[in-house]
């Protein structure tokens, strides 16, 4: 594993080493065998290892999510717990079993990741989820400033990554919390129109919410649409204007 606390170098072969032993397991996964410099002693050991080693490479963060909502049933949180406890970075296990509880839609699923993730708290102060993928200050950092997901936003992380749980259909797991799309919302809205429309909104939080939830923000943050249907314009509302005595 890496609690060395030494940096991982991942690159494209590494990532594909990581998904063969992943298939190894049965896994709904396909890798391409490479020389191993890890040795887990288990597979949660495994699972904790690539948590890990997604937080230096994005593409490897949906591979533990997908296959933890195919066997959470028969994975054991007393021993996923016990590997957790030697990781540099528990919090990213705690991301990955997040992801997976917003994809798995099941109470019992719910109360497994309460057991898995209990007791650890956030990273404080926050960090960047995806290590070396921007520094503070820069242009692209300030731009993710409050927009970050939920998942990495309850460990204490910074991301906008959505895990892609399932390669074939690009299905991808996400979703921003109501205190992270606010401040969305109202950047667009002070553009130079003063104006979003539903599909604008939808798109900048790519579509990780309903257009139920969305008609829902956009009433809840002032606004009215300028004409009815689907299309329509959305602007703050006009304050009344007392009548005189």
């Amino acid at each position: 594993m890496s609690s060395s606390g030494k940096h991982l170098s991942i690159d494209r072969p590494l990532a594909l080493r990581a998904f063969a032993a992943l298939d190894a397991r049965r896994a709904p996964l396909v890798g391409r065998n490479a020389r191993w410099l890890y040795h887990p002693a288990s597979d949660d050991d495994l699972y904790c290892s690539i948590a890990e080693m997604a937080r230096h490479d994005a593409r490897l963060l949906g591979a533990p999510v997908e296959l933890f909502l195919e066997r959470w049933v028969s994975i054991a949180p007393t021993l996923l717990r016990a590997a957790i406890r030697r990781m540099r970075w528990p919090q990213a296990m705690c991301v990955v079993v997040e992801f997976t509880r917003e994809a798995g839609h099941d109470h019992e699923l719910t109360l497994w990741a309460r057991h898995v993730c209990a007791d650890w708290r956030p990273v404080d102060p926050a960090e960047h989820f995806f290590v070396d993928d921007v520094r503070p200050g820069e242009r692209l950092a300030t731009r993710w400033i409050g927009r970050s997901r939920a998942a990495y936003s309850r460990w204490g992380f910074l991301a906008v990554e959505r895990p892609t749980i399932d390669p074939h259909r690009n299905v991808r797991v996400g979703r921003s919390d109501a205190r992270t799309r606010r401040p969305i919302l109202d950047t667009l809205v002070s553009s130079p129109a003063q104006s979003v429309t539903l599909a604008d909104y939808l798109d900048a939080i790519d579509g990780s919410i309903s257009r139920q939830q969305a008609l829902a923000d956009l009433h809840r943050a002032g606004l009215a649409p300028t004409r009815p249907g689907p299309g329509a314009t959305w602007r703050a509302r006009r304050a009344r204007r007392k009548r005189a005595p």
